[in-house]
């Protein structure tokens, strides 16, 4: 269907152009596949014109190693959001409304990690790490006196603000939609954040920065997502062949609608079930997400959320050293390092009765425990890029 427009932004883009494998094809399904790293060592030779008077320029985080920037002629990046927004407006909300994003520690240009509250026009983002009672009374209070009427923010996030809401029994009556995005998000989690959110609508939506979004929560099927127009979708095996309805495989994306950046067949890292299939529109579930978001146990790989299923089963039966923040730590030999903070007071060697606790819930979903080192933590510290971090309650996993 988009052949002939493909073609011509392969023959504009120096990645492209410098490739054999580019200068004949029949379908989008005969073209490589490429990786994130692929997009990162080689940014420049992927845009287009780097000198665009009307540009937007998006930049991705940098949890693989370095920052990709992703440039948009202006046109193009507003006309892509379109179909977005013509969901969201069913929600009451418009462009301009004023919303709630977050950030992490990695170094952005636009965001300064050490900045707990940064403000962009109508944007208000909060930084999701170095998190305590203090640092959420002040995000509540900011959220009080902006009246965003809508939050895009990751599921952790909404997790810890949610918790912090219930526990403070406040509400924020302006915010008509929660939009969750960044992170793998399980049925369990979703509904979860329903709950913290009660007055409210809660939506997931699949996307990223080098795509902008792909997919959003269906009307009636909760936690299952719909294309958005703008990208090619499609869900491959591990030979790299279309997956049939009710399989699952990986997911390549193509941003055609990015005509100074083209990314064709992107590989995300995620891995999602297709579940219907209309022309170029897919409805799919993502079942999990980059490697960064598991914890590989004898030989076993879980998702990050196991964490979170962890610590819920620990604070629903103990009442004392209660789990209020949690940071993991992947070390050598499968062993793990548990960062906690706890709601309440400890006691001298409290670790011990912790760690038993946690070994033996542990034991309880998996069959078997890692060997667990329990650190009382006053806040969380900033992570470093060089081990396997899982989080629960306060920053998505990272690697």
């Amino acid at each position: 269907m988009y052949k002939q427009e493909i073609e011509n932004l392969i023959h504009k883009c120096k990645y492209y152009q410098s490739r054999s494998e580019y200068r004949s094809f029949n379908s989008l399904n005969e073209l490589p596949i490429i990786d994130r790293n692929v997009v990162r060592d080689n940014n420049d030779q992927f845009i287009i014109n780097k000198c665009l008077q009307n540009a937007v320029v998006k930049e991705t985080s940098g949890t693989t190693g370095a920052i990709v920037k992703v440039v948009w002629d202006a046109s193009d990046y507003y006309a892509s959001i379109k179909p977005i927004w013509m969901i969201r407006r069913k929600f009451g909300i418009t462009p301009s409304d004023v919303y709630i994003t977050d950030h992490a520690w990695i170094t952005n240009a636009s965001i300064n990690p050490g900045i707990k509250i940064y403000i962009d026009n109508n944007r208000i983002s909060l930084s999701k790490i170095y998190i305590d009672d203090g640092t959420l009374m002040s995000y509540v209070n900011i959220i009080s006196q902006s009246s965003p009427s809508w939050m895009m923010i990751s599921p952790s996030f909404a997790i810890v603000l949610g918790m912090y809401l219930k526990k403070c029994n406040l509400v924020l009556n302006s915010i008509k939609l929660v939009e969750l995005s960044g992170e793998y998000v399980s049925d369990e989690c979703h509904e979860y954040i329903e709950k913290l959110f009660y007055w409210t609508i809660v939506k997931s939506q699949y996307g990223m920065t080098e795509c902008n979004v792909i997919g959003y929560e269906h009307d009636y099927e909760k936690n299952v997502l719909v294309t958005v127009p703008g990208n090619i979708m499609e869900i491959v095996n591990c030979k790299g062949e279309p997956c049939l309805i009710g399989e699952t495989g990986d997911v390549l994306v193509t941003n055609y609608s990015n005509r100074n950046m083209p990314i064709l067949r992107y590989r995300t890292g995620d891995v999602a079930t297709l579940l219907e299939k209309s022309n170029e529109c897919l409805k799919f579930k993502i079942e999990s997400s980059r490697e960064s978001d598991y914890y590989t146990y004898k030989g076993i790989k879980y998702n990050s959320s196991i964490f979170y299923c962890i610590v819920q089963q620990y604070n629903n039966h103990f009442s004392d050293y209660s789990i209020d923040q949690f940071l993991f730590i992947g070390r050598e030999k499968e062993s793990l390092l548990a960062k906690l903070h706890l709601k309440t007071g400890f006691e001298l060697n409290c670790e011990l009765r912790i760690k038993e606790r946690l070994e033996k819930i542990f034991d309880s979903i998996i069959g078997s425990y890692p060997e667990i080192t329990v650190e009382i933590v006053n806040t969380i510290p900033k992570m470093s890029k060089k081990k396997s971090y899982f989080v629960v309650d306060n920053v998505t996993a990272q690697e």
